[in-house]
């Protein structure tokens, strides 16, 4: 964050008016998300001989239709199922294509997976 706000600072004398406000993490739930998933980043190595592979069937992924909805506004046909994925999908948020259900009582968000 030194860097940027350097960055920042040698930039100021082009605005007429700049501030600063400091967001605590806890009161900023997105950015501790993102830095959690990006902590989680690994760097992979890909073997490029061809194996077999084997194909099995994936299972309905619930959360396809919140995300879709939510980012690129799609929705069911169905008048009824429409308004259903509507009133619930309030209750999310999609940060970095992943979905997350908003608690009740407070800011936390959790993250939604996939049923085993």
């Amino acid at each position: 964050m030194d860097a940027y706000c350097a960055v920042v600072r040698k930039l100021e004398a082009h605005f007429e008016y700049l501030e600063f406000h400091h967001v605590p993490r806890e009161h900023n739930v997105a950015t501790a998300i993102l830095s959690k998933l990006g902590s989680k980043c690994t760097q992979v190595s890909v073997d490029p001989t061809p194996t077999d592979v084997l194909m099995i069937e994936a299972e309905d992924d619930w959360r396809a239709p919140f995300i879709a909805f939510i980012t690129d506004n799609m929705s069911p046909e169905d008048k009824a199922e429409h308004e259903k994925l509507a009133r619930c999908s309030t209750n999310y948020v999609v940060i970095s294509k992943e979905l997350y259900k908003k608690a009740a009582s407070n800011d936390i968000l959790m993250k939604c997976i996939l049923r085993n």
